[in-house]
């Protein structure tokens, strides 16, 4: 979770209910051509009943893997996982995708022994607070959301960079940051709902019926331009 001033608002993060585990491929060109072949150079989205296996390249012939379901929050205890074993976690995982193809329950088989759980948390949609002076927020300390709206990291860069071009163009860093918040709202709150929406399709009972319907609709309007 993320630790926010409470000078400037008393909201916190939620569960939303999905959680990641976080593990991956090394040197996988070399070691594991076959899963290097089936998520080439960009990612891929496998999802059904309620879990997905996403894996996306990364540099240095890395592929990270989010193993993503939908578990009650401290499942941990309840489940039995540890994360510090990685045999246990990895029979753990290979118990929950049980029936998915051999060829995605390579990515766990094969994968190295690094195991990391990401539950995720999100503030309220539309969260706002009154404008407080000297203190201000951004990043995931100000919206934070699931992943799947693909706002994240740029979304925070862009409040940094919108901050500080207020900052330089008023005399005041009151009018600054006022300045800087209306906008900020505004664009989080709409990045959070694709957020929550992007979330509620992929990890889902009929995925990924959802997550292809949002694709094509996003393809139809760009055909359309």
């Amino acid at each position: 979770m993320v630790a926010r001033s409470p000078l400037v608002s008393s909201a916190t993060p939620t569960y939303t209910g999905v959680t990641f585990i976080e593990f991956g491929l090394d040197d996988v060109d070399q070691q594991h051509p076959i899963l290097a072949r089936l998520v080439g150079h960009g990612s891929m989205f496998a999802l059904a009943d309620n879990k997905g296996l996403i894996a996306q390249r990364n540099g240095h012939a890395h592929i990270r893997i989010y193993a993503g379901m939908r578990i009650p929050e401290g499942w941990e205890t309840i489940t039995g996982f540890d994360a510090s074993n990685s045999q246990i976690a990895r029979a753990w995982l290979l118990n929950q995708f049980s029936g998915w193809s051999n060829s995605l329950l390579a990515l766990i088989h094969e994968c190295n022994n690094r195991f990391v759980a990401r539950p995720l948390y999100s503030l309220p949609i539309g969260h706002r607070w009154d404008f407080r002076p000297g203190v201000t927020l951004l990043g995931d300390a100000a919206h934070l959301m699931s992943p799947f709206s693909g706002e994240g990291v740029n979304l925070a860069m862009f409040d940094a960079a919108k901050l500080a071009e207020a900052i330089i163009e008023y005399s005041t860093l009151e009018e600054a940051v006022c300045a800087y918040e209306g906008p900020m709202f505004e664009r989080a709150e709409i990045a959070a709902r694709g957020a929550n929406e992007g979330l509620a399709k992929a990890i889902a009972p009929d995925a990924p019926a959802g997550t292809l319907a949002f694709f094509r609709e996003v393809m139809a309007a760009q055909s359309e331009q």
